[in-house]
């Protein structure tokens, strides 16, 4: 695999294209064809209808990408070492930009937090250490000065930044309890960040202005929304920000653009973008996993895991259930279920979260 984002696969994923046919038709199919596809940037050449693979842990090597691809800079990133003590101390782990180089702080509450939210096929991703290319270190340092912005912090307002690759311990540093500290983590960052950017490989190439057909449509089969673990960090997000290609918007900005298409002459006028739904019923207050069901059905769709004991970690994080625990026989099992085997192992798994816990009523 080429290890920059300037890659280009020119190969058309046959799920992502029956998956936006089910849902918008052959002229849906035209329109995602028309604004060069999506997930451009991955090897589809061993998709199937039944799933897509290309972002699974199997087929990316977990190794950073630079931001192109003659680029050769070092990476940079905290030392494993202080990364364990600020952990092992109670803290979040959090990073700041000085100047050129990279700071590692714990969080304290007076300083706002950007969460980073990513696919790990998109480049953002170092098994092996908890650093990053020097160039994508600036491209971080970039988005997140615009995310403050955005939000209305003062020019110069001194933030922190959240992603996984520098705040959690690299899993060759600390790989029996990489995923307990994962989860810990995503669960603080959930209730401390001021906003989760979305930096996505197919979004961060789109002009602010676009369309909004080709927003939606960029981030509906983008790598990002197409993870199980993101659903958790857009569901729970105070504000969700997407990383374009000339700056940042607010999902509200992308929303506001829906009246371009229910004014113009485009057939594509119920695009959204499922996960919002979910996020506001849950924030209408307690309610019964199957009243939202259909909501949380259509937010899963396409997502994917690399390995099945995710889900129910994920599941038990989203909607608050007590029990639900890891099951001994899928502990260990790959993701390697088609989508509609992928939906249904979903769906099962939340019946059994409720039926276990009678007073499971998911809110955030």
């Amino acid at each position: 695999m080429n290890d920059s984002l300037d890659h280009e696969s020119t190969n058309e994923c046959p799920n992502i294209k029956d998956r936006v046919r089910q849902a918008y038709s052959e002229a849906g199919v035209k329109t995602w064809q028309a604004i060069g596809r999506t997930q451009t940037s991955k090897n589809h050449e061993t998709c199937s209808i039944a799933r897509c693979v290309a972002n699974d842990i199997a087929h990316t090597d977990e190794r950073p990408w630079h931001t192109q691809a003659d680029c050769t800079c070092e990476c940079d990133g905290p030392e494993s070492g202080e990364l364990l003590s600020l952990i092992e101390q109670g803290c979040l782990p959090v990073v700041g930009f000085d100047d050129q180089d990279i700071v590692l702080d714990a969080w304290t509450p007076n300083i706002p937090i950007i969460a980073i939210s990513h696919a790990l096929s998109d480049g953002l991703c170092n098994r092996r250490e908890n650093k990053l290319p020097k160039c994508q270190l600036r491209s971080l340092r970039d988005c997140t000065t615009a995310a403050i912005s955005r939000l209305g912090y003062p020019e110069g307002s001194p933030f922190r930044v959240w992603i996984d690759v520098l705040c959690i311990p690299a899993r060759e540093v600390q790989p029996s309890g990489t995923s307990e500290v994962a989860v810990q983590a995503m669960q603080m960052v959930a209730n401390a960040a001021a906003a989760v950017l979305v930096v996505d490989s197919d979004v961060s190439r789109l002009p602010k202005d676009c369309s909004y057909e080709q927003a939606i449509f960029s981030i509906l089969y983008s790598s990002w929304n197409s993870r199980l673990w993101t659903l958790y960090e857009a569901i729970r997000a105070k504000r969700l920000l997407f990383q374009f290609a000339n700056g940042v918007l607010d999902l509200d900005d992308i929303e506001s653009k829906r009246g371009d298409v229910v004014n113009g002459p485009s057939n594509h006028s119920a695009l959204s973008l499922p996960f919002r739904e979910l996020h506001s019923r849950l924030c209408n207050g307690p309610t019964n996993l199957a009243d939202i069901w259909p909501s949380v059905y259509a937010s899963l769709r396409g997502r994917r895991t690399n390995f099945l004991k995710d889900a129910c970690v994920i599941f038990r994080m989203l909607f608050g259930t007590s029990s639900g625990q890891a099951y001994p026989e899928i502990v260990n099992t790959p993701d390697a279920l088609s989508d509609e085997q992928m939906m249904a192992f979903c769906q099962q798994l939340i019946q059994q979260f409720q039926s276990q816990d009678h007073n499971t009523n998911p809110t955030i």
